[in-house]
């Protein structure tokens, strides 16, 4: 590992020759500074704070080399996905004043072998949704919002477990899922059926029916037979 470390130490301080007069001389310095630092906490194990440090780096010095090594700092934690992404960052970058010798291009070079490598590794993940209509909800994994475009496909996903949660109005449904690595694994959300909506009135009211009026000539003639001694 220490041999590692002093190789690629040894490329990356020659990458950066003191000729890049475009940029800043601090910024190089301080950048150069935490490679250097990152290097040393990934050949001591401490791959958190190696890929911290050389994610720094990479972000004020944008070369092929601090990206290569950014992405195997989060491969080391577990970040696979992160990790392919930094590899393809590292290997379509384009040739700036800190490019000296074929360093750089040797890193590209390895970045594309590492990503194909690792790619096997990245576990996927299918989302499917169910008793809502598109545009209706939201979904995170691990707090991070996913695309209605990718839903119900197999997205990229790091192994472990992925926290899942869908949202429709005041509705919150969580779902978890455990996934090991180059695993497919499948989850379904599923919201409670929407309350039918309530019929349509036409806000009118149907008038009482008018009491009906005695007939006097009937009751009077009720009233004589009544009345009237039976022979």
């Amino acid at each position: 590992m220490k041999h590692f470390r002093s190789i690629t130490l040894a490329l990356l301080m020659a990458s950066w020759a003191p000729s890049a007069l475009a940029l800043d001389e601090a910024v190089i310095s301080t950048a150069r500074e935490l490679g250097e630092k990152g290097l040393a906490a990934y050949d001591e194990g401490r791959y958190d704070e190696a890929a911290r440090l050389l994610l720094q780096a990479y972000r004020a010095v944008k070369v092929p080399t601090t990206a290569r090594n950014a992405a195997r700092a989060l491969a080391k934690q577990g970040k696979l996905v992160a990790a392919a992404e930094l590899y393809v960052q590292a290997a379509h970058l384009e040739p700036n004043e800190l490019w000296h010798g074929e360093v750089q291009q040797q890193a590209q070079h390895e970045a594309a072998q590492e990503r194909a490598a690792l790619l096997p590794r990245i576990a996927r993940l299918k989302i499917l949704i169910e008793g809502a209509s598109s545009k209706e909800f939201t979904v995170t994994v691990d707090d991070i919002a996913v695309p209605e475009a990718i839903l119900g496909t197999d997205q990229f996903a790091d192994p472990g477990v992925r926290h899942v949660v869908a949202k429709r109005g005041a509705e919150t449904v969580k779902e978890s899922v455990s996934l090991k690595e180059g695993e497919h694994g499948q989850i379904v959300m599923r919201f409670k059926a929407a309350a039918a909506p309530a019929p349509a009135t036409t806000g009118r009211t149907r008038s009482p029916r008018p009491a009906r009026r005695p007939d006097r000539k009937r009751a009077a003639r009720h009233e004589t037979r009544r009345q009237s001694p039976r022979p």
